[in-house]
Order: structure tokens, then C-alpha cells, then sequence
């Protein structure tokens, strides 16, 4: 129970966060709506009584102004209502729209801060995709839950006040008839929660299945191998499964709210019996006696509406604690609390020494005590059959991760001691499996360094060391151009072509260290001359780690790593490494033969 009051707690200090404006509105609108039921019972009361009152047998025909005057009141009071519940729908949707932007906000801003290893492990796949998933529906139905609540229980409580003048008996006995409706139904919110945790990894697999059949990117092969013939039914068995065990649920659910309402209606036809019994003897007046008819009516009615909302609010509480679960969450690479300056030239070296490493929740080591030199100005390669370890060496260089043991330098200091995104503002980095963005070519390279103004010069710059100048200018509207045909009036370009744009984006950070993964794979050998050549004339002063299976990119470097099972097996510039004839010969002459060279 504890742990379901932490989550309302949670829940109204994201609507308060969010937008206080709107709460503060909204708390007022509430308080209007409870009340005004209790005052047009009021006003009904005396509509009736003076209507009595007034009637020919009772001696009273002067008394229909009075009766007009109340019915006014009441009129009024009625207008009121629909204004009030125009304006709440008003202030419900615009709350409800800012809780969930906010809420997005804050699991992007999560998501940014998160490890890399956490995007690497299913749990925390599982648990993004169901705070995801819940973002912009949960906050707003709990909005709109807490609404309810609000002005249920207002009203119900004045209610519950009128039915106390009459009798504590009936209040009580109102309660006891809703309660085991309400629990049982406490209990089936629960088990759909449960078993909407359960399934999350069945659903993921669906939306994935559901981009493959439906995806750009795998349409060709889609049609050539026709592999849909087999996935379609594979989606189609885990959609009925999920519906099945959901329906079941679901069915539950039903099966209480109707003995919650059969409850009511019995409590109420009894209450009501007695209450005509009693009117009929004389001890209340025919106006009480509607007051309380309506006020029973209603409180039955509000009561059940507030079961349905509590039920709601703490099923939503629930998956709520799905985005708690996200937002809670730390990442071990942090800064220090006093980071250290970065060096002021920018001409140091980065060196990794005694660095070993394993991926959470494995047992073998990914690198096992490997050292590297990247000096100033070097032109570095490293080179190795896959799962040898390159690309883990690149991402301790970046502080993607944190070595086990050993440590990674930058101009003599454990890159543990800056800032991490201090730091990585040093590195310019192509990863093999570049990222192609639905944005424009100028914004494809300026994402490489967004502490530019979008028309910086360097933009173009970068992307004529590039070779993708050539390509932008070209376009439709150069640099301003649409890429990819995800959106409207969308440039495709080749592979060739995306592959200069991301290297152009690394180059756009003027960083004193460019790491390039394969980054002549997608380029024809003109293209690949021209790449080289530009960072011969115009990249002196960087280093530059090259990693790359392809010896015309190795052949660059001025000294060569050969890694192998997480170690570093060869080093040597490639006169020598081919003198040694170990792995880099063997490997450098089995791609010769592919030449006939």
C-alpha cells in the first residue's frame, strides 16, 4: 500500500512539474464541480417544498414567485455545470498534453544519460520500451483519474453529509455494498499489470517483427526472399497469444464491475424502500424526501464512478512505476565531482595501458591487457579479424565503457578524471554503422558538432574534406536539402555518398582525434584516393585511428595494432608486420590473392 501512495505522490508531483499554471486551474475547476451538485440539490429541495407548499389543498397560492425564484437558481446552478465541465475538458486536455511532453522530455533526457551497456542488455530494453509505451498514455489517464477522484470525492462527501442528517445507517451501508466490487477489482488491476511486465519482451518481438514487414530498409530483401510468407504468421500467433491472455484478463475485470453495480442497485432499492416508508408516515416532507432520493441516486453513482477512478488511478500508478523504474536509474560513467582541465594545446597523446574489460553480465574478457599509443599527429590503424576486439577498444577510447583494469590516457591523465562529454568533445568518430538522418545535409554534418551555428563555415569545410561538398552542391537545395524519403520532398542519396556526409560529420568537430571505422567501405576508389589525399593536405595535425579490414586504408598508417582474442598480438609499421609473416602477413596476403596481385 505504501508503495501505491509513493506512486499518486509521484504521479501529482509530475502534473505539478510539468505545469503548475494548469494544476492550479484545475484545482479550482474541481472544487466548483464538486460543489455545485450539492447546491442544485439544495435548489431541488426548495423547488419541490415551495411547489407543495403552493398548491391550491395546501393554502399557499401566493407562493410561486417563490417557486419561480428557485427553479432560476437552479437553472442557473445547471448552467453552471456545463460551463464548468466545457471549461475542465478545456484545462484536462491541456494538462494532459504537457504532462506527456514533459514526460517524453525526461526519458530522452534519460535515455542520453544512460550507459551504453544499458542499451546493450534486454532488461533495460524491456523496461524502454514499456516506460515508452506508456509515456503519452498513462500520464494523461492519470491526469484525468486524479481529476475525477478530486471532484468525486468533493461532491461525495457533501453527500455523504446530507444522507448523515438523515441517517449515519444509510451512508454505511451505501459503502459496504460498493466495497468487494471495488477490491476484487484492486486485485485483477494488479494481475494485468503483472502480466503486462511479463509479456514485454513478446511485445517488443512483435513491433519488431511489425518494422521488418513494414520497414524501408528491409523492403528489398523483403521481396527478393519473400521471407514475409514466414513472419507474418509468426507476428499473427504472438498478436493472438498477447489478445488471449489480455481478453481473459479483461473478462475478469468485467465480471467484478458488474457485481459491483448489481450491489449498488440492491443497497440502493433498499434504502430507497425505507426512505418512501418513512415519508409516507410524515416525518420528512415531500421535498426531503426527493433531496434524499437524489442524493442516494447520486451518491451511488458518484461512489461507483469514484471506485472505477481509484481502480484507474492505481492501475495507472502501477505503470507509472515502469517510467520511475527508468528515470531512477544511474549511469556508472559519470564525471568526477571536481573534474579535471582538459589539456589547453589539444596536441596530446591518448594511450591505453594494461586496459582489460568484459561486457556486464559476461565471463569472458573482451580485451585482455592491452596497450596502445595513439601519439600526436599519428596516423594509427588497428586491424583484426572480427570479434578481435577493435571496435571495444574504440569504445573505452570514447568512455562508452570503463576498463576493469588499466587505465585509458589522455596527455598522461585517466580520462576518468574529465568530464566524459568534455572529453569526447576531443574525438571525431565515424563508427562503422554510420547513422543516416531524415534531416537536411547541412544539419547531417552539423549534429557533429552542435556548438556551431547551423551556417557555421566549417560545415562546408568538413564537408569538402570529405568529398561530400561535391555531392551536396548537387542537390536540389544544397545544403539545405531534405535527405532520406522518410518526409516530404526527401533526397536519397547512395551509400557512397551517406558514407562522405558521416564522415563529414566527424570531421565537422575539429577534434584533435578522429577515429574512423572502415571509412572508405562504402567508396569507389577514386572517391577513396580523394578521401586520403584530403586528409593528407589538410588533416596534418590530427590523429587519426583508422580501423579497417581493408589494407588500402591500413596501408595509411604509420604504425599498425593487430589484435586477436582481445589482445594486441602485432604491432609494427607494415614493412615490418610483413617481415614478421605472422597474423598482419597472412591476412594482408590472403586479400592480395583477391587482386591477383
Amino acid at each position: 500500500m505504501k508503495k501505491n501512495v509513493l506512486q499518486f505522490g509521484y504521479a501529482v508531483r509530475l502534473v505539478w512539474t510539468s505545469g503548475p499554471g494548469w494544476f492550479i486551474a484545475s484545482c479550482v475547476i474541481i472544487v466548483v464541480q464538486g460543489l455545485l451538485p450539492l447546491v442544485a440539490l439544495y435548489l431541488l429541495k426548495q423547488v419541490v417544498d415551495s411547489l407543495v407548499a403552493a398548491l391550491p389543498g395546501a393554502g399557499g397560492a401566493g407562493g410561486l414567485p417563490r417557486v419561480y425564484l428557485f427553479i432560476g437558481l437552479a437553472a442557473l446552478v445547471w448552467l453552471l455545470e456545463a460551463a464548468c465541465r466545457g471549461l475542465a475538458a478545456l484545462i484536462s486536455e491541456n494538462q494532459s498534453q504537457t504532462v506527456a511532453d514533459y514526460v517524453q522530455e525526461e526519458i530522452q533526457g534519460q535515455s542520453a544519460a544512460m550507459d551504453l551497456a544499458f542499451y546493450e542488455t534486454p532488461a533495460f530494453q524491456d523496461t524502454l520500451h514499456r516506460a515508452q509505451l506508456d509515456a503519452r498514455v498513462k500520464p494523461l489517464r492519470v491526469v484525468n483519474a486524479l481529476t475525477r477522484v478530486a471532484v468525486n470525492l468533493i461532491s461525495l462527501t457533501g453527500l455523504a453529509a446530507i444522507l448523515l442528517a438523515y441517517h449515519w445507517g444509510v451512508t454505511l451501508v451505501l459503502c459496504l455494498g460498493m466495497l468487494p466490487g471495488f477490491l476484487y477489482a484492486l486485485r485483477v488491476s494488479r494481475r494485468l499489470f503483472e502480466w503486462r511486465n511479463a509479456c514485454t519482451e513478446i511485445e517488443r518481438k512483435t513491433t519488431y517483427l511489425h518494422w521488418i514487414l513494414t520497414g524501408g530498409g528491409y523492403a528489398m530483401e523483403n521481396k527478393c526472399f519473400g521471407f514475409f510468407r514466414v513472419l507474418m504468421p509468426r507476428f499473427r500467433e504472438l498478436r493472438r497469444q498477447l489478445r488471449r491472455e489480455r481478453l481473459g484478463l479483461l473478462q475478469q475485470h468485467m465480471a467484478s464491475e458488474l457485481a459491483a453495480q448489481i450491489g449498488g442497485v440492491l443497497v440502493v432499492l433498499a434504502c430507497l424502500l425505507y426512505m418512501t416508508g418513512q415519508a409516507v408516515r410524515g416525518v420528512m416532507t415531500v421535498g426531503s424526501l426527493v433531496m434524499f432520493m437524489q442524493a442516494m441516486h447520486r451518491a451511488e453513482g458518484i461512489f461507483r464512478g469514484l471506485m472505477q477512478s481509484f481502480n484507474s488511478l492505481y492501475e495507472d500508478s502501477l505503470f507509472l512505476r515502469n517510467i520511475r523504474e527508468l528515470m531512477e536509474m544511474k549511469p556508472s560513467v559519470t564525471a568526477p565531482a571536481a573534474p579535471a582541465s582538459l589539456p589547453a594545446s589539444g596536441r596530446e597523446a591518448f594511450r591505453m595501458v594494461g586496459v582489460s574489460f568484459r561486457y556486464p553480465a559476461t565471463d569472458r574478457l573482451a580485451l585482455q591487457d592491452v596497450s596502445v599509443e595513439l601519439p600526436p599527429g599519428g596516423r594509427i590503424a588497428l586491424v583484426g579479424h572480427n570479434g578481435s576486439g577493435k571496435s571495444t577498444l574504440v569504445k573505452l577510447l570514447l568512455r562508452l565503457y570503463d576498463p576493469e583494469a588499466g587505465m585509458v590516457q589522455y596527455g598522461g591523465q585517466d580520462i576518468r578524471a574529465f568530464d566524459p562529454d568534455a572529453y569526447r568533445r576531443r574525438i571525431g568518430v565515424m563508427f562503422q554503422n554510420f547513422n543516416r538522418y531524415w534531416f537536411s545535409a547541412g544539419e547531417n554534418i552539423w549534429l557533429g558538432n552542435v556548438a556551431l551555428d547551423p551556417a557555421d563555415e566549417q560545415i562546408p569545410a568538413a564537408a569538402r574534406l570529405s568529398g561530400a561538398d561535391a555531392v551536396i552542391r548537387r542537390l536540389p537545395q544544397g545544403y539545405a536539402t531534405q535527405l532520406g524519403r522518410g518526409f516530404k520532398a526527401g533526397a536519397e542519396i547512395s551509400q557512397g555518398e551517406w558514407q562522405k556526409i558521416a564522415l563529414a560529420r566527424a570531421f565537422a568537430s575539429d577534434a584533435p582525434l578522429l577515429i574512423l571505422d572502415e571509412p572508405s567501405s562504402y567508396l569507389d576508389s577514386d572517391a577513396e584516393e580523394e578521401l586520403f589525399r584530403n586528409l593528407h593536405a589538410h588533416a596534418r595535425d590530427k590523429t587519426i585511428l583508422f580501423v579497417s579490414h581493408r589494407f588500402a586504408t591500413v596501408r595509411q598508417a604509420d604504425w599498425i595494432y593487430v589484435m586477436e582474442d582481445g589482445r594486441v598480438r602485432e604491432e609494427g609499421d607494415h614493412a615490418s608486420l610483413l617481415r614478421r609473416e605472422g597474423i598482419y602477413a597472412r591476412m594482408f596476403h590472403l586479400q592480395a590473392q583477391g587482386y591477383g596481385t
